[in-house]
């Protein structure tokens, strides 16, 4: 017969070890000690217990009992060792990488982000200054015990084989969602710099299109884990692929509806123009992308438009006209005629953005009218009391030019994030306003010009550096002003 106190006190040793190890576990989740004090302690138990075995080697009951105790600690401590791997990881910085388009001319372009694990740095503003310099930089994460455990988590579960990879369980679910017909993707799914199962929802409609199943002309930004299925999940880093396909002109982003909200909120907050739609299921996906090339025609004008070179490339990018320019522009002229008062004499909306339907770069341009030069200095300290920075002419007579501290410039007390704009002060005789008024004017005036103007702009937006599309722009706003004897 068992003795039933014996075996209840091997029960109470193993719970005392257990229950020490899930105080010091939750302490550790807490973030109130790193993984050298978690595995130390257990190190300093462990020898206690070994120390215990010796002095008590003659006592059979509390050799069992100390036995059982030094396994439990002996095993968590092989279990927790390799959190001393990650405990040097601090921070984790994402940054801009090209989307995937799998198969050319497909429209599905796949949302992938560069990551980077920081070690040993503590101080945010050091990285952050650092990383800055970099043109790719776009966020950075603090890594706390939380994520180094889920990190070391599953590399013990690849290293038993027990758990897969998150890509190599994408591949298998697009597989067999697609019932094994993937011929026309193998050479990316054979791919071993790819991490992550977000590219499943676009790995399986790029399929679809190649089976000719689905039609597409258009370009989408495409992220979503999906299962066997056909369910979208949710995936992380929702905000960095947001402004990557941004970034890269997209006009349409499919994303899961897990991360709706959280998309949506990244679309308010930064003033993106893309149109980001959220689904549940691929068969959603597959509806969408049908509906917006039958029914959607106006969106080819946008595509026309989208340049075959990125913005980080040619700093250049030209937007289909938007309402919200014009709506921008009356709210920013509330906001200075309120500040400024008498001071001006009216502020105008110039420059593409002022014509209404004339593509343009999403950036607003005002002429702020005064009288004469005498009253320069208090309309610029005004200027500057609301963020504004007093950058001189910029090489051209007859304006005065003020840049923005921040995109909340001008600033009024509520935090308004406002689209980016130029300003510039003039006198009411100046001939450069005067330059700005008619070739408004004359673009509201001659639709057809404005159409040929705006074709120009898209034209060398795609082919052309800055410099080239200043100077050929010019050439010809030029020969319509010209016509009104401007020299």
């Amino acid at each position: 017969m068992f003795d039933k106190r014996k075996i209840a006190t091997y029960i109470a040793s193993g719970i005392v070890t257990l229950l020490l190890y899930l105080v010091l576990w939750f302490i550790y989740f807490q973030d109130l000690i790193n993984a050298f004090i978690l595995v130390g302690a257990l190190l300093v138990v462990l020898t206690i217990q070994l120390i215990c075995l010796i002095n008590f080697r003659k006592d059979q009951a509390k050799i069992v009992i100390m036995s059982i105790s030094t396994i439990i600690v002996a095993i968590i401590i092989c279990f927790e060792f390799l959190l001393l791997e990650y405990e040097g990881h601090t921070f984790t910085a994402s940054f801009y990488a090209d989307p995937i388009e799998v198969i050319d001319n497909s429209g599905i372009h796949l949302m992938v982000v560069r990551t980077e694990d920081i070690g040993y740095i503590e101080d945010r503003e050091v990285i952050v200054k650092r990383l800055e310099q970099e043109n790719d930089f776009i966020s950075l994460h603090k890594i706390n015990n939380k994520d180094r455990y889920q990190s070391k988590n599953a590399e013990i579960l690849r290293l038993l084989r027990i758990n897969k990879d998150h890509f190599t369980l994408m591949k298998r679910n697009v597989k067999r969602y697609l019932e094994g017909e993937t011929s026309s993707i193998e050479a990316f799914l054979s791919r071993e710099d790819i991490s992550g199962d977000s590219v499943g929802l676009g790995v399986a409609l790029t399929v679809l299109i190649a089976q000719g199943e689905l039609s597409n002309k258009f370009s989408f930004g495409v992220t979503g884990a999906l299962s066997e299925t056909g369910d979208v999940l949710r995936i992380g880093m929702i905000k960095e692929k947001v402004l990557i396909a941004e970034e890269n002109g997209y006009p349409f982003m499919i994303i899961p509806s897990e991360n709706a909200a959280e998309a949506r909120e990244i679309k308010s907050s930064q003033n993106l123009n893309i149109e980001i739609f959220d689904v549940n299921h691929i068969d959603q996906a597959v509806v969408l992308i049908k509906k917006l090339n039958e029914e959607h025609s106006k969106y080819v004008y946008m595509e026309e438009m989208r340049m075959n070179v990125g913005e980080r490339t040619t700093g250049i990018r030209i937007v289909p006209y938007d309402e919200q320019w014009e709506n921008e522009f009356l709210l920013l002229q509330q906001v200075l005629s309120n500040s400024l008062g008498e001071l001006v004499i009216c502020i105008e909306h110039v420059g593409s953005t002022s014509v209404k339907g004339l593509a343009a770069k999403p950036i607003i341009d005002l002429d702020l009218v005064i009288n004469a030069n005498d009253e320069f200095e208090k309309v610029s300290l005004k200027l500057q009391d609301l963020g504004y920075l007093y950058e001189g002419n910029l090489g051209i007579e007859g304006r005065e030019a003020f840049a923005r501290k921040d995109e909340f410039v001008p600033w009024g007390g509520d935090q308004t994030h406002w689209l980016e704009h130029h300003l510039y002060v003039c006198t009411k005789d100046s001939a450069e306003l005067h330059r700005h008024l008619t070739f408004r004017n004359y673009l509201r005036e001659h639709p057809e010009v404005a159409s040929s103007y705006e074709h120009l702009k898209i034209s060398l937006a795609k082919k052309s550096t800055r410099s080239e599309y200043t100077e050929a722009k010019g050439e010809f706003i030029k020969g319509i002003l010209e016509l009104f004897f401007f020299k």
